[in-house]
């Protein structure tokens, strides 16, 4: 068997299939833009920005990555009940991702922004909230994982 042969069967495989994804679900953020000089105040490129995108991140993505196969993903962990997690949320529902067992948690959704000046990764910033989730979250998630193929 080819190697297309064998990708079509793998990817065949997926569809019809029920797959629990567990894990960190996050906003991906990026800001696209020119970099055309550099800032006379510290020694930093000074980004034009021209464009903004956003794209499920972590596990999110997986639960993306497995919609694009064909299957259908049950995602399970903590969105923020915030606008970045609204945001989020919409994302997935509208990318036909099954987000009833995500929990909508007390902690910021963790949004990951990346600057890109041209083609050159300038820098990452992190707005998250590291602490353990809070007894009640953590019943949630347990009880999701649960009832998610009942």
């Amino acid at each position: 068997m080819d190697t297309v042969a064998a990708s079509r069967t793998i990817t065949e495989g997926f569809t019809q299939q029920t797959i629990l994804v567990v894990g960190d679900v996050m906003l991906d953020r990026y800001l696209w833009g020119k970099v055309e000089r550099i800032s006379p105040e510290a020694p930093v490129p000074v980004m034009h920005l021209e464009n903004e995108t956003l794209a499920a991140g972590g596990a999110a993505n997986v639960a993306w990555n497995l919609v694009s196969l064909g299957a259908t993903p049950l995602l399970i962990g903590l969105i923020g009940n915030d606008p970045d997690g609204d945001t989020l949320a919409t994302m997935l529902q509208q990318s036909a991702i099954d987000v009833r067992h995500a929990v909508r948690g007390t902690r910021r959704t963790t949004v990951k922004t990346r600057i890109v000046g041209g083609h050159q990764h300038i820098a990452r910033i992190d707005a998250e909230d590291n602490s353990a989730a809070r007894a009640q979250e953590e019943a949630a998630l347990i009880t999701a994982a649960q009832n998610a193929f009942t």
